[in-house]
């Protein structure tokens, strides 16, 4: 278990953020054309399609979970592959 503020998470929990939240996220940030996303733990890939709906230049997805990677791959057939890159590997302990 971690603590991440007053919340205990379990390292085994995976959290899937509504499409409409990461619309949501997106439209926040105000994201343009000239813009690079890094997501650290990108799931299913639901921000990183959101980012490159709203045209971001390029996109850095990390994800630990081999499946959940597959799955993102999977959900990208549709976009330009030059504009993302996928790595297989624990963001918190990437010593690169």
């Amino acid at each position: 278990m971690a603590q991440i503020g007053t919340h205990t998470v379990s390292p085994n929990k995976i959290w899937i953020i509504p499409e409409h939240t990461v619309a949501l996220l997106c439209d926040l940030a105000q994201l343009t054309t000239n813009d690079i996303v890094l997501n650290p733990c990108c799931g299913q890939g639901r921000l990183l399609s959101s980012t490159l709906q709203h045209g971001v230049q390029k996109v850095y997805d990390i994800e630990s979970d081999p499946n959940l990677l597959s799955s993102t791959k999977s959900a990208l057939k549709s976009y330009d592959s030059s504009r993302y890159i996928l790595r297989q590997h624990d963001f918190l302990q990437w010593n690169e």
